[in-house]
């Protein structure tokens, strides 16, 4: 996950964010932070956060009191835009691909047709990809395909048939659906996110956090333990998880992890150029942050009120 962080992090001017004015950090430069319930509605309800191609902006979804939401905060002056979808679909978690679509997992009002959608960063051109009970999906770097994780929604069994789904497991398919394909085949794995090659895919399972190519084939065990949403960095050099108390960095992909000292995270992305960590706060009200990879420049950028 990606690409180039512009200058928009040198200098975070607030403008319309209700945060008033802004604070002067040690170094400088100024910070701002987006007021959800101004901006979206009262209890939003964040999730999610995945930076734009040209790392100017960062997407997640909302409720905004009606409807579950994507919309987008811009770094340079905290705005708040509501992407979409223009249908009548309640979005869940989001991912942004280097070709400029979204990809989220949704249903129609009901429970129904749910899977992964894409759209237009714009919300136009809405289309369902997936059909079944499909969360977190991730664009491969090149944005042609999807990586997702299908079912966990039923209590597995010993039975035989065990439910439709009760597992959790790592599919990946093209972007428009076609090429639809099970990756593994175990009890449970959390998400799934891209090697920069686009050959192998990693996630959080059991024993904790193991890799995969493509193909099924070649599994090996990177981090044991209790992580989760891991991603490797876009130059292949580490893999961060949100583990107990905060984000935690792994050279190579291998022990030991690294604590970083943020808040309890969720959903960590890196910047496109592999600078800045973006995650939300798993905490009470979900929140979104942005940290470097040595954990400096601790940043919130959006606020419940």
């Amino acid at each position: 996950m990606r690409r180039a962080l512009a200058v928009a992090f040198v200098v975070l001017v607030s403008s319309g964010c209700g945060a008033g004015e802004p604070e002067q950090e040690a170094e400088g430069n100024a910070t701002c932070v987006a007021d959800l319930a101004q901006a979206i509605g009262p209890d939003p309800e964040v999730r999610g956060a995945t930076w734009s191609p040209d790392g100017r902006r960062i997407a997640f979804s909302a409720w905004n009191g009606r409807q579950t939401r994507i919309y987008a905060v811009t770094l340079a002056d905290c705005t708040v835009e509501r992407l979409g979808p223009r249908a009548n679909l309640i979005a869940g978690t989001m991912d942004w691909s280097s070709a400029n679509l979204l990809a989220f997992d949704g249903t129609a009002p009901g429970g129904t047709e749910e899977g992964i959608y894409t759209m237009d960063s714009n919300g136009g051109h809405v289309r369902r990809v997936t059909d079944g009970p499909d969360l977190f999906p991730e664009w491969s770097p090149d944005g042609t395909r999807i990586a997702f994780v299908r079912g966990g929604y039923a209590e597995a069994t010993d039975d035989e048939p065990s439910p439709a789904y009760a597992n959790r497991n790592v599919w990946v398919a093209n972007s428009d659906g076609s090429g639809l394909r099970q990756v593994t085949d175990g009890r449970w794995h959390g998400s799934a996110d891209w090697s920069p090659d686009g050959q192998r895919l990693v996630s959080d399972s059991d024993p904790g956090v193991v890799e995969i190519g493509v193909n099924g084939k070649d599994r090996r065990v990177l981090l044991e333990g209790e992580y989760g949403g891991p991603s490797w960095s876009p130059n292949g050099e580490a893999v961060v998880v949100a583990a107990e108390l905060g984000l935690g960095l792994a050279e190579q992909g291998q022990p030991p992890v690294a604590p970083l000292d943020t808040p309890l995270a969720a959903s960590p992305e890196w910047s496109p150029d592999g600078e800045w960590i973006a995650f939300t706060d798993g905490e009470n009200d979900a929140d979104v942050w942005v940290v470097r990879l040595d954990g400096t420049d601790l940043r919130q950028l959006t606020t419940v009120g």
